[in-house]
């Protein structure tokens, strides 16, 4: 409006002049607008891009830090396996050594059982034969008793006729 007011104390050359510059500022504005908006477009498209990549590599830290602990929990899970491999094994070598020991102090029983029945053994036939031997003296002190009798009824027997 304060253009137009120039425009009408001026000549009438002026006034197309005036609306032209009005025109060229007006499309200068908005040019600067759309120069300004591209650029706070492509601002944003660089912060867009900036914090895609900000994300991707968080993602690609996160991803390293997954794979990481899933690789520690492999080698965990591998030395527990083998720790309980390990066991097992020692588990086995002491069932077979406790085995082993239990057939050797089995062996040992059964030698000790046969021995203790060969001394039972002879234990019993040396008493068969004390047995014996005693029967034999027995037999043979009967036998030296009744012939002893017989000698005193004898003895006896000729004391009477002596009478």
């Amino acid at each position: 409006v304060s253009t137009q007011s120039t425009g009408e104390t001026s000549s009438t050359f002026s006034l197309p002049t005036t609306y032209a510059d009005e025109e060229q500022v007006r499309r200068a504005e908005e040019i600067k607008k759309e120069i300004d908006r591209a650029v706070k477009m492509e601002q944003q498209r660089k912060l867009e891009k900036q914090e895609k990549e900000k994300q991707n590599m968080a993602q690609l830290e996160n991803d390293k830090y997954l794979l990481a602990q899933h690789q520690l929990m492999e080698v965990k899970l591998a030395e527990e396996q083998r720790l309980q491999e390990e066991q097992l094994r020692k588990m086995r070598e002491e069932e077979l050594l406790k085995t082993k020991l239990f057939e050797e102090e089995a062996e040992k029983i059964r030698l000790e059982k046969e021995r203790l029945e060969q001394e039972r053994i002879r234990q019993a036939e040396k008493v068969r034969l004390e047995l014996e031997e005693a029967e034999k003296a027995r037999f043979a002190l009967e036998q030296e008793r009744i012939k002893l009798e017989k000698e005193r009824q004898l003895v006896k027997q000729k004391e009477e006729e002596l009478r």
